[in-house]
């Protein structure tokens, strides 16, 4: 069994995608469950907005329950753009498995973020200069790796460049610039070095193993008489537009309402508004099949990320007790994750994938659900 380790459930259903898309069985679980079929098994440990020191100990803990499952392969999970605690989790799993050193490759060449002289590049524009500088939770400050990720106490962290060899302890982040480069650095983990990092590398990684004789199934487009609801929770594919875009393809879009955002009200009027809210979405639904639900223009509501993914579960919730959706799309790890908490569910089966997102389905039941980083658009199949 393989265990991808993310810290957060968007990455955890991507890599999940990743693996399925390579013809293995995986699964996302939000609790570590090894009594599983699965050849590959994603778990969200739900620590990107988690304070370093809490965030190292849960992954510390999870990491040798999944080291004592017998687990033949771990690969830690990391944020493209390298938000979240990542070097403390990186050094909690080294701990907790006896491994010397890590190899971070957070760059994802094909889809424009790659590392050129120990820095991030998106789409060719340094991180520092992109819309990340104004992430709400993990800022990139700047763009050099090293001043971002921090000294790793298992030996240090280091930058190399695309041919230096990777360091014998400690974290190396090495310059990844093209699809070669993750090849390349694939072949160099062995029993003694944890890979870390993005999608890609972990393509990389199975690329180099034989999967099973199976084929992925993929998803089909949503049919005339299936139901799709859109949850946008994501600031920053709010800020690129996503309300207009879903507008333009004649999804009506529902924002959490001016009223809802007041500070003093009380559970019995807040359960009667989002229940309002609930109503115009079922309208929705009976007239063309899909809506979208989003938090809208966050920086002015006055309300923080925490209140404001909480009102937006509770409505997705009213929404799916009622009228039958087929189709759960959400965008936004922490959207993602607060939904999925809302609902109770905790395993997922991998039904499909498309350009190497997830296609879910709780194993109790429910909608098939798809789940996108907030910094990427959607497949254009979707």
């Amino acid at each position: 069994m393989i265990v991808v380790i993310a810290d957060d459930i968007s990455g955890a259903s991507e890599l999940a995608g990743v693996a399925h898309e390579r013809g293995f069985l995986a699964e996302v679980q939000t609790r570590f469950n090894p009594s599983t079929e699965a050849e590959v098994v994603a778990l969200d440990t739900n620590t990107r907005l988690l304070p370093p020191d809490e965030a190292a100990a849960r992954v510390e803990e999870i990491a040798r329950e999944v080291a004592a499952a017998g687990a033949s392969l771990i690969y830690k999970k990391t944020d493209s753009v390298l938000r979240g605690a990542i070097i403390p989790e990186i050094d909690s799993i080294l701990k907790a498995t006896g491994k010397r050193r890590g190899l971070l490759i957070p760059a994802n060449p094909s889809r424009g973020r790659i590392i050129r002289g120990g820095e991030c590049f998106v789409n060719g524009v340094a991180l520092a200069e992109t819309e990340f500088a104004n992430d709400p939770t993990h800022p990139a400050w700047t763009s050099n790796v090293l001043e971002l990720l921090g000294p790793s106490k298992r030996g240090g962290t280091s930058s190399v460049r695309a041919t230096d060899a990777i360091f014998g302890s400690g974290v190396t982040v090495p310059d990844v610039t093209s699809v070669e480069d993750l090849s390349k650095r694939a072949e160099e983990v062995d029993g003694d070095v944890l890979p870390a990092g993005g999608a890609e590398f972990f393509g990389a990684l199975l690329d180099r193993r034989v999967a099973p004789a199976s084929s992925p199934v993929t998803m089909p487009p949503a049919g005339p008489l299936e139901s799709v609801l859109l949850v946008c929770g994501s600031a920053a594919a709010w800020a690129a537009g996503r309300g207009e875009q879903a507008i333009r393809a004649g999804v009506p879009v529902f924002p959490i309402p001016a009223t809802l955002l007041a500070m003093e009200i009380d559970d019995v009027s807040r359960f009667a508004l989002t229940s309002g809210w609930a109503d115009k979405v079922w309208d929705s639904f009976n007239l063309g099949g899909m809506a979208m639900i989003a938090v809208g223009r966050s920086e002015k509501l006055g309300m923080g990320p925490d209140d404001l993914l909480r009102l937006l579960a509770e409505a997705v919730e009213c929404v799916l007790m009622i009228p039958r959706v087929d189709r759960l799309l959400i965008e936004g790890g922490a959207t993602a994750r607060a939904v999925i908490d809302a609902m109770g569910w905790s395993r997922f089966k991998t039904i499909g994938a498309i350009e190497g997102l997830s296609w879910l389905r709780p194993t109790d039941g429910g909608p098939a659900l798809l789940i996108k980083p907030g910094s990427y658009d959607w497949p254009e199949g979707v």
